[in-house]
């Protein structure tokens, strides 16, 4: 891709592999799976550091990760 006058060109990006939302009734095990998806995607991105301290990562790469996220679903209302 080529520079914009404007800006700059898109760089190309390394994701971890993407998880998709799971629904749990126990809310025990809902806090296990966001740990782990916490631990493994901040793992992601130190390897990526040191891949980028130690010269390694290409140049114009860039590394993202998420933070996991929370659905709540209420079928109840108290007003």
């Amino acid at each position: 891709m080529s520079d914009s006058p404007g800006g700059s060109a898109i760089s190309p990006l390394g994701l971890p592999q993407l998880i998709p939302f799971t629904a749990f009734h126990d809310a025990h095990a809902a806090y296990e799976r966001l740990v782990e998806i916490y631990e493994r995607n901040t793992a992601f991105i130190r390897e990526a550091f040191d891949y980028y301290a130690a010269g390694k990562l290409p140049p114009g790469q860039r590394v993202r990760a998420y933070y996991p996220a929370i659905r709540i679903k209420v079928s109840t209302y108290q007003g």
